[in-house]
Protein backbone atom coordinates (compact mmCIF):
# COMPACT_ATOMS: atom_id res chain seq x y z
CA UNK A 1 0.00 0.00 0.00
CA UNK A 2 1.08 3.57 -0.58
CA UNK A 3 -0.52 4.66 2.69
CA UNK A 4 -2.09 3.24 5.83
CA UNK A 5 -4.31 5.45 7.99
CA UNK A 6 -5.12 4.74 11.62
CA UNK A 7 -7.75 7.19 12.83
CA UNK A 8 -8.56 6.73 16.53
CA UNK A 9 -7.28 3.13 16.53
CA UNK A 10 -3.99 2.84 18.42
CA UNK A 11 -5.47 3.86 21.76
CA UNK A 12 -7.80 0.81 21.65
CA UNK A 13 -5.12 -1.81 20.97
CA UNK A 14 -3.80 -4.31 23.49
CA UNK A 15 -0.72 -4.82 21.31
CA UNK A 16 0.02 -1.69 19.24
CA UNK A 17 3.51 -2.98 18.37
CA UNK A 18 2.04 -5.93 16.46
CA UNK A 19 -0.27 -3.63 14.51
CA UNK A 20 2.54 -1.19 13.67
CA UNK A 21 4.69 -4.10 12.46
CA UNK A 22 1.83 -5.14 10.20
CA UNK A 23 1.60 -1.57 8.89
CA UNK A 24 5.30 -1.74 8.00
CA UNK A 25 4.81 -5.13 6.34
CA UNK A 26 2.02 -3.95 4.03
CA UNK A 27 3.51 -0.56 3.12
CA UNK A 28 5.46 -0.29 -0.10
CA UNK A 29 9.07 0.92 0.10
CA UNK A 30 8.20 4.63 0.12
CA UNK A 31 4.86 4.24 1.91
CA UNK A 32 3.48 6.55 4.57
CA UNK A 33 1.28 6.04 7.58
CA UNK A 34 -0.99 8.65 9.12
CA UNK A 35 -1.97 8.15 12.73
CA UNK A 36 -4.46 10.25 14.70
CA UNK A 37 -5.24 9.63 18.37
CA UNK A 38 -6.53 11.56 21.37
CA UNK A 39 -3.66 12.76 23.52
CA UNK A 40 -3.39 11.98 27.19
CA UNK A 41 -4.63 14.85 29.30
CA UNK A 42 -3.21 15.63 32.72
CA UNK A 43 -5.76 14.63 35.31
CA UNK A 44 -7.73 12.16 33.24
CA UNK A 45 -8.29 10.21 30.06
CA UNK A 46 -10.65 11.25 27.31
CA UNK A 47 -12.30 7.79 27.33
CA UNK A 48 -10.98 5.61 30.14
CA UNK A 49 -13.64 2.96 29.58
CA UNK A 50 -12.52 2.02 26.05
CA UNK A 51 -8.96 3.29 25.67
CA UNK A 52 -6.20 0.87 26.58
CA UNK A 53 -3.50 3.55 26.29
CA UNK A 54 -3.61 7.27 25.74
CA UNK A 55 -0.31 8.69 24.52
CA UNK A 56 1.41 11.98 24.97
CA UNK A 57 2.79 13.24 21.68
CA UNK A 58 6.33 12.36 22.83
CA UNK A 59 5.27 8.79 23.68
CA UNK A 60 3.54 8.37 20.34
CA UNK A 61 6.57 9.62 18.41
CA UNK A 62 8.79 7.29 20.45
CA UNK A 63 6.47 4.33 19.75
CA UNK A 64 6.53 4.95 16.00
CA UNK A 65 10.28 5.59 15.82
CA UNK A 66 10.89 2.45 17.93
CA UNK A 67 9.00 0.36 15.36
CA UNK A 68 11.56 -1.18 13.03
CA UNK A 69 11.00 0.21 9.54
CA UNK A 70 9.26 3.49 10.44
CA UNK A 71 10.53 7.00 10.98
CA UNK A 72 8.35 9.94 12.01
CA UNK A 73 8.17 12.69 9.39
CA UNK A 74 5.59 15.15 10.80
CA UNK A 75 3.83 15.88 14.06
CA UNK A 76 0.83 18.15 14.59
CA UNK A 77 -2.09 18.60 16.94
CA UNK A 78 -5.78 19.22 16.54
CA UNK A 79 -6.97 21.67 19.16
CA UNK A 80 -10.33 22.36 20.66
CA UNK A 81 -12.37 19.75 22.44
CA UNK A 82 -10.58 16.77 20.85
CA UNK A 83 -6.88 17.58 21.42
CA UNK A 84 -5.70 14.90 19.02
CA UNK A 85 -2.15 14.10 18.01
CA UNK A 86 -1.52 13.72 14.29
CA UNK A 87 1.66 11.92 13.25
CA UNK A 88 2.94 10.80 9.88
CA UNK A 89 5.71 8.27 9.48
CA UNK A 90 7.53 6.91 6.46
CA UNK A 91 8.65 3.37 5.81
CA UNK A 92 12.41 3.14 5.69
CA UNK A 93 14.42 0.41 4.02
Amino acid sequence: FAAVCLFDVIEHLDNPVAVLREVVRVLRADGQTLLVTPTWQYGGWSDSMYHVTEYTIAQLVWQLNATVGLTVTNVATIGGMYRDAVVTAKKIA
